[in-house]
């Protein structure tokens, strides 16, 4: 899938949360360095950390590689609103 551990996590956190509840959606807040778009974060003293919210979306008929492969899009795609 190309993905992290990360990935894994993320992964396994929303099917849990999205089985749990019965639902096929799961959202729930990923914190975010950010720092990688701030060119002087390097010399930044503080705190640049962020929350963004996150969707997993578990469908029956999908599989694990599946799963991974839409959890590592949705990374991607949510990087540039870190």
């Amino acid at each position: 899938a190309g993905g992290s551990l990360a990935t894994a996590l993320h992964a396994a956190w929303g099917l849990v949360l999205a089985r749990t509840s019965g639902a096929s959606k799961a959202v729930f807040g990923v914190t975010r360095s950010g720092r990688h778009l701030v060119p002087e974060a390097a010399a930044m003293v503080g705190c640049l950390i962020t929350t963004i919210p996150f969707c997993v979306e578990v469908t029956p008929e999908g599989t694990i590689l599946s799963l991974l492969s839409a959890v590592r899009s949705a990374e991607l795609t949510a990087r540039p609103h870190e």
